[in-house]
C-alpha cells in the first residue's frame, strides 16, 4: 500500500505544471572564477537549498529535452538535459573579461539579476554560456 501511495505522490509531483513552466532560481552564492581548461572567466553559481531541490526536480522531469537558462529574462543557454542535475551548482561562461564575470557574479549574489530556467521555446541566436559544475 505504501509503495502505491508513494508512486502516486511521485507521479503527481513529477507531472506538476510548475516544472513545465519557467522556474525562478534563488542564487545562494556566485563567484567569478577562471575555467582551468580554457583559462576563460566564468561565474560559478550555487543555488539555495529550495532552488537546488526544485532545479533537481525540474531537470529530472525534463531529461532528454532542451531547456532555456535565462538571466534577467535573456536566454544565455539552451542545453540538452541528459541526466538530472542534482547538486545545485552550475557555471556561466562566455564572458569577455574577468571584470564582466565579476560584475555578473555580484549582481547574482545581490539579487539584482534573476536566474531562471524553463522548457525551451523557439529562440534565435542563443549563446551557449551555462554548464553544470
Amino acid at each position: 500500500m505504501f509503495r502505491i501511495i508513494l508512486t502516486l505522490v511521485l507521479a503527481t509531483s513529477l507531472a506538476s505544471p510548475a516544472y513545465a513552466e519557467r522556474l525562478r532560481l534563488v542564487v545562494a552564492d556566485a563567484q567569478q572564477a577562471v575555467d582551468p581548461i580554457s583559462a576563460l572567466p566564468v561565474v560559478s553559481i550555487r543555488l539555495n537549498a529550495d532552488s537546488a531541490r526544485d532545479f533537481a526536480m525540474f531537470t529530472t522531469v525534463n531529461v532528454q529535452t532542451t531547456v532555456d537558462f535565462l538571466i534577467d529574462d535573456e536566454v544565455v543557454l539552451s542545453p540538452f538535459i541528459q541526466t538530472p542535475l542534482t547538486a545545485g551548482l552550475m557555471q556561466v561562461r562566455g564572458f569577455d573579461t574577468a571584470e564582466e564575470a565579476s560584475a555578473m557574479a555580484k549582481k547574482l549574489r545581490s539579487g539584482d539579476a534573476h536566474l531562471s530556467v524553463s522548457p525551451e521555446e523557439d529562440h534565435v541566436g542563443t549563446i551557449n554560456k551555462v554548464t553544470s559544475d
